[in-house]
């Protein structure tokens, strides 16, 4: 049982059936992981210099007398790092991707699981 789940780990995934004008998975999951990449919204910029009061609510993100943010700003801040780093992961597992499929760098076993996901 052991050896024959190996064979089909090992086996390629290519179906070999596909017919004129259909498009292979590699090709399939290459587009997709283009069209997410350009949906990936850009980082939130609230630590970069140019953050102003334009770019959030009036009562956001206002320092108190003693120098803190409220309590609440703080928080929000702390998040938006985290999805700040989420997106950032996002877009370099994209990248990464697209450029194991062109055959540009060794697929891990990461980005193969990505793979296979993204044709399920």
């Amino acid at each position: 049982r052991q050896l024959y789940e190996t064979v089909l780990s090992i086996q390629p995934r290519l179906g070999g059936g596909a017919s004129e004008g259909e498009k292979s998975p590699e090709e399939m999951v290459e587009d997709l992981a283009v069209t997410l990449s350009e949906q990936m919204p850009e980082d939130f910029p609230h630590d970069s210099p140019g953050f102003s009061k334009t770019d959030h609510a009036a009562d956001l993100f206002q320092v108190l007398p003693n120098g803190a943010y409220k309590s609440l700003d703080t928080v929000l801040l702390q998040e938006l790092d985290k999805f700040n780093k989420l997106i950032r992961a996002m877009r370099t597992s994209l990248v990464g991707l697209q450029k194991a499929i062109k055959g540009l760098v060794v697929m891990s076993s990461e980005l193969e699981a990505m793979f296979v996901a993204f044709q399920n």
